[in-house]
C-alpha cells in the first residue's frame, strides 16, 4: 500500500477546519461594551470561595458577565429563590438539590464548586450531654431540608441513637445559635460557621462532634433547564470559576486573604474551616453516589409510591464537558 505525504494545502485546510470546529464550540460573544447579566445566590461560607475569587479578580467580567451576587441565609433559601424565578443560578449543598427536584423537575445541576466536611453537632453540657448517646430524649435544632438535616439522622444512627428518641426542632439558620444560647434547645446540628458562633457564645459549656463522619458534602451550582443555552452564560460562569480555581492553586495565601476579607471571617474560624474545604470545579462520581443515597433516604422517610428518579436526568454535563472535559468523571 502506498501512503502519500499530505500536501501543504491539505494540511492548511485541515488546520482551518480544526480551528473552526473549536471556535464553533465557544459561546457567542456579547455585543461590544455589553456584559450579559446573571444573578447568583450564595451563602457566606468558605465553600463559596471560588465565587468570591472570581468576583474580586474580575474573572466574571473577563468572560462577558455582569454577575449580581445575592446572599441567602442558606442554600435552601437560594434554590427556593431560583424556583420562584427571582435568580438565574443558585449555589447550595447537594442535599438541597436532591430534595428540590421533587418540587421543580426543571432544575439542573451543572457543577460542583466545593467540598466541605464542616457540619457539626454542638450540645450544651449543662443539659447532661457529654457524648452522642446522651442526645436521647433531648431536643436538637436543625434547619429541615438542608444537608444538616440529612447528616443528623445518619450521625444518630452511627452512634446507636434511635432518631425517634430525639426531638428534632426545625429552625431557620438565623435562629439556631440564639435558641441554643437561650436554652430553647439542648443541641444544634448545623454548618461550621454557625457551629463556631455557638461555641464562642457557650464558652466552656459545650461538647461538639463532627456531624458528617468525615464524609464531605458538595456545594453545587443549579439553574433551570435551558438557561444559558443560547448565550452561553453557564459556560461563561464555569470559565470564570475555573480561572478562580487556577488562581487559588497559584496564589494560595492571597486567595485565603480575599475569601476571608469578602465575608470578614474570624481568623480562627476561617483557618479551621479552610482545612476542611476543597475548592474545585467538577462533576464527579462521588456527587452522583451522594445524590442517589439522599434520594433513597428520602424515599424511606416519605414513601410516595413514585419511582426513584434517575439522578443523571437532572445533571447538565455538556457545559463543563465543553470547558474542561477532565473535570467530568461521572460514569455514563
Amino acid at each position: 500500500m502506498i501512503f502519500m505525504r499530505p500536501t501543504r494545502c491539505a494540511v492548511s485546510l485541515l488546520m482551518v477546519l480544526v480551528f473552526a470546529s473549536l471556535w464553533s464550540c465557544r459561546p457567542p460573544e456579547p455585543e461590544a461594551g455589553k456584559l450579559l447579566p446573571l444573578t447568583l445566590t450564595l451563602t457566606s461560607t468558605p465553600y463559596s470561595g471560588l465565587i468570591a475569587i472570581a468576583k474580586a479578580k474580575g474573572f466574571f467580567k473577563e468572560q462577558g458577565l455582569h454577575v449580581q451576587l445575592v446572599e441567602c441565609p442558606s442554600g435552601k433559601a437560594g434554590v427556593e429563590a431560583l424556583i420562584q424565578g427571582k435568580v438565574d443560578v443558585a449555589a447550595a449543598a447537594d442535599f438541597v438539590f436532591s430534595d428540590k427536584i421533587r418540587v421543580d423537575p426543571a432544575l439542573r445541576l451543572f457543577a460542583s464548586i466545593g467540598l466541605s466536611r464542616g457540619d457539626q453537632v454542638v450540645a450544651r453540657k449543662d443539659r447532661g450531654i457529654g457524648r452522642p448517646k446522651d442526645l436521647e430524649g433531648k431536643s436538637v435544632g436543625v434547619t429541615k431540608g438542608t444537608s444538616a438535616d440529612y447528616n443528623l439522622e445518619i450521625f444518630l444512627l452511627l452512634h446507636k441513637v434511635d432518631p425517634a428518641t430525639v426531638r428534632v426542632v426545625d429552625l431557620p439558620p438565623v435562629q439556631l445559635v440564639q435558641a441554643l444560647q437561650e436554652g430553647e434547645i439542648d443541641a444544634a446540628a448545623t454548618w461550621d460557621r454557625l457551629a463556631y458562633e455557638a461555641k464562642k457564645i457557650l464558652k466552656e459549656n459545650f461538647f461538639c462532634w463532627d456531624l458528617q463522619n468525615t464524609i464531605a458534602y458538595q456545594w453545587v451550582l443549579i439553574s433551570r433547564e435551558g438557561f444559558g443555552d443560547k448565550d452561553g452564560r453557564v459556560r461563561r460562569l464555569l470559565r470564570a470559576l475555573l480561572q478562580a480555581e487556577t488562581y487559588i492553586l497559584l496564589h494560595k495565601e492571597e486567595a485565603f486573604k480575599i475569601i476571608q476579607a469578602t465575608w470578614d471571617f474570624d481568623q480562627e474560624y476561617f483557618s479551621d474551616s479552610w482545612e476542611k474545604t476543597r475548592l474545585t470545579v467538577s462533576l464527579n462520581q462521588g456527587l452522583i453516589t451522594s445524590l442517589e443515597n439522599q434520594v433513597r433516604w428520602r424515599k424511606l422517610k416519605e414513601p410516595t409510591g413514585k419511582d426513584i428518579p434517575d439522578i443523571l436526568d437532572y445533571i447538565s454535563l455538556t457545559p463543563l464537558l465543553e470547558e474542561d472535559p477532565k473535570a467530568v468523571t461521572i460514569l455514563r
